[in-house]
């Protein structure tokens, strides 16, 4: 193996209509997480077996192996009412400030 490139992108949920017509004694209901745990999740683990792979390579291989981390804009900057979705491409960015 010599490129992994962990790409995902399930986009956000979690807006203001997921708690509209809500009473103040309502138990709210159970946010989604599918964006974070493909977005994040699964970047993570797609990371984490790039690098034991890439770890097994034997000294003869010529070829440095490279991990190429695709976020999206909201890993930089703010994007309104998808709180899930950014959270998740944010760390993403952190996965790939932290391994290299």
């Amino acid at each position: 193996m010599d490129i992994v490139i962990p790409n995902a992108g399930v986009g956000g949920i979690l807006n203001k209509a997921s708690f509209s017509g809500l009473s103040p004694l309502d138990d709210p209901p159970k946010p989604p997480t599918l964006p974070i745990e493909v977005n994040l999740t699964g970047v993570y683990y797609t990371a984490m077996l790039a690098v034991h792979y890439f770890n097994a390579r034997t000294p003869d291989d010529k070829f440095k192996p490279q991990l190429c981390f695709v976020s999206s804009l909201a890993g930089y900057s703010d994007l309104p009412f998808s709180s899930d979705y950014a959270a998740a491409k944010w760390g993403v960015r952190g996965i790939w400030r932290s391994l290299r």
